[in-house]
């Protein structure tokens, strides 16, 4: 990668309600709506909320959408991320037995220990400053 964030200044700030939408609409399953929500604002992608939780998070404890799931890995949420009752999305999912998303969970852990470049080409840049909602 070259240099950090060349120009990408404006785009790391995202407003307050984007970041809200983002995970109302994540918890709804309008993952339409997030995906256009997430190409305007990218840093979006590693957004927390005020329980640690990341947006793999939500979709761990709402939906268990494993498609959600892999897109968000793919843009660089990291999928073994723990939130501040330090518990992954996979630990919330086996309480919903989301079998299809704990799998999914593993196929990505799997891939990036072997290859940790898997979603460079995908990735977008994380934000200097936590982005919390």
């Amino acid at each position: 990668a070259n240099g950090s964030g060349s120009g990408l200044s404006s785009e790391a700030i995202v407003p307050a309600d984007a970041l809200k939408k983002v995970y109302s609409c994540l918890r709804k399953g309008d993952f339409k709506q997030v995906e256009q929500l997430l190409e305007q604002f990218p840093s979006a992608t590693y957004a927390v909320d005020g329980q640690g939780n990341t947006l793999v998070h939500i979709v761990a404890a709402n939906n268990g959408n494993k498609r959600m799931l892999k897109r968000l890995a793919k843009r660089g949420v990291d999928v073994t991320a723990v939130n501040n009752n330090g518990q992954t999305a996979r630990q919330i999912a086996e309480k919903f037995n989301y079998e299809d998303f704990i799998k999914t969970c593993e196929q990505i852990v799997e891939v990036s220990a072997s290859n940790p470049e898997w979603n460079a080409e995908t990735k977008v840049p994380a934000p200097e400053v936590p982005l919390v909602i």
